[in-house]
This record gives C-alpha cells, sequence and structure tokens, in this order.
C-alpha cells in the first residue's frame, strides 16, 4: 500500500476549504472523495489536536522557549535551531 501525506497551510481560506472537504452539498462538494468519511474526521480531528498543541507552544513563549529535545542534536541542527530561535517574527 502506498501513502499520502498533504499539507494545509494556516491560511484562513485554505483551512476553510480542508474543513469543508467531504461536504454532501454546496460549492465544495466532490461527486467522489477518495478518503472515507470516518478517515477524513480523524484526520480533522488530528489537525485540531496539533493547532491546540501549536497554540499551547506559542502562549508559553514560542518555539524557542519549548522544551528542547532529549539528547545532544547534530551540529548542523544546532545552527538551524539558533537562527530560528532568533527570528523574532517566527517567535
Amino acid at each position: 500500500q502506498g501513502a499520502y501525506e498533504s499539507f494545509v497551510s494556516l491560511n484562513p481560506v485554505h483551512v476553510a476549504h480542508f474543513m469543508h472537504t467531504d461536504d454532501q452539498e454546496g460549492p465544495f462538494c466532490l461527486d467522489k472523495y477518495a478518503m472515507p468519511s470516518k478517515e477524513l474526521k480523524d484526520t480533522k480531528d488530528d489537525c485540531i489536536d496539533q493547532l491546540e498543541d501549536v497554540e499551547e507552544q506559542l502562549s508559553q513563549g514560542g518555539p524557542a522557549a519549548s522544551r528542547r529535545h532529549a539528547g545532544p542534536l547534530p551540529p548542523m541542527w544546532e545552527s538551524l535551531l539558533a537562527r530560528l530561535h532568533v527570528d523574532t517574527e517566527l517567535q
């Protein structure tokens, strides 16, 4: 079996479109949709859980203030993280 992964940005228009996926009527309705409705509901629930995690992290100071990974990180990751943590727009 193959795997499929998709990305939905946090742009409100994209989120709204995603949340209407599998509508049975209206402008977002498609004749055929590949994912079963139950599976899509589970996917939406997972997305909401992840967004709640993001909100919690942001309310606690953003990515730079979050707990560090247990154990040492490769030097390249340390360098990337250091640059991300000083990016005030990201925080």
